[in-house]
């Protein structure tokens, strides 16, 4: 019978570094090829932060499950698993560690990411991770892996945290909070209220050139400028969102085919009447 081959823990180590590396490479090319606005520019911090802490919470527990199946082969070397184990609990909590440090950046005091109850995709993910939590469970008692039900405990809140929360973004629950500014006219302190803006090109609106304008298959508005660019992308035939990546269809120019968010336009007319009282 032919000897089992016996894993050699250099090669592992080595795997995990190239994995890790790769990973790393590819989210620190795509966040340099976003275009720069600051939306997009929190988007991918978010999705990259979010997304090291899922991958590296799930990973303890999958290195765990093979920790387990090989203690019932005597035959495996037992301290080269056990090994691996700990290097990647030690190697997932600094990449978490960081992840989480680099959430609080300090330029960002404007977006944040809206836990709104109406949408779905954030809930199917949580109701996804109760079913793999239930079904390790389960493993842990019928192959008694005490050591996966113990990282489970430990990874299980944040890894399920980080992919609800890019489920959000992915859904669009990106919103622009107040920014409020004080002047001060006639001895008087006037708290101006937040600047209503387009989310794309930062440019506030205005009710004859940067017209806000709603984005029907999803709700998002945006400026009828940046419209008529995400349009011209796809040869003036559809325009995809980019907060939730749906597409439009548009037939005509945008003006026709895109109605006005009136919300906003009254919002605009209000601001305008009350500095011309001032």
């Amino acid at each position: 019978m032919p000897e089992e081959k016996k894993p050699h823990f250099p090669d592992l180590i080595f795997s995990f570094y190239s994995l890790a590396f790769l990973y790393f490479l590819l989210c620190w090319i795509w966040c340099k090829n976003e275009q720069g606005t600051q939306l997009k520019k929190f988007r991918g911090h978010w999705l990259t932060a979010y997304g090291t802490c899922t991958i590296f919470g799930v990973l303890p527990g999958i290195v765990a499950i093979f920790e387990g199946k090989n203690s019932l082969n005597p035959s495996l070397n037992q301290k080269i698993c056990i090994q691996l184990l700990w290097y990647v609990i030690y190697v997932s909590v600094g990449a978490i560690t960081f992840s989480y440090a680099a959430l609080h950046d300090s330029d960002n005091e404007e977006y944040k990411i809206s836990s709104s109850k109406r949408c779905l995709a954030p809930w199917l993910v949580f109701l996804l991770n109760i079913l793999i939590l239930a079904a390790e469970f389960f493993f842990c008692v019928e192959y008694n892996n005490e050591t996966l039900l113990l990282v489970t405990m430990c990874f299980a809140p944040l890894y399920v945290m980080s992919s609800v929360q890019i489920a959000r973004i992915y859904s669009g629950n990106i919103v622009r909070g107040p920014v409020i500014t004080v002047g001060e006219k006639k001895g008087l302190i006037y708290d101006c209220e937040r600047r209503i803006e387009c989310h794309i090109c930062t440019n506030p609106f205005d009710s004859a050139y940067r017209i806000p304008r709603i984005l029907k298959e999803c709700g998002h508005t945006v400026c009828e400028q940046c419209a008529v660019k995400l349009a011209e992308k796809n040869e003036r035939k559809h325009l995809t969102c980019p907060f939730c990546q749906t597409v439009t269809l548009v037939k005509g120019p945008i003006d026709q085919c895109l109605p006005r968010n009136f919300t906003v336009m009254e919002e605009l007319n209000e601001k305008k009447s009350a500095i011309s009282e001032v």
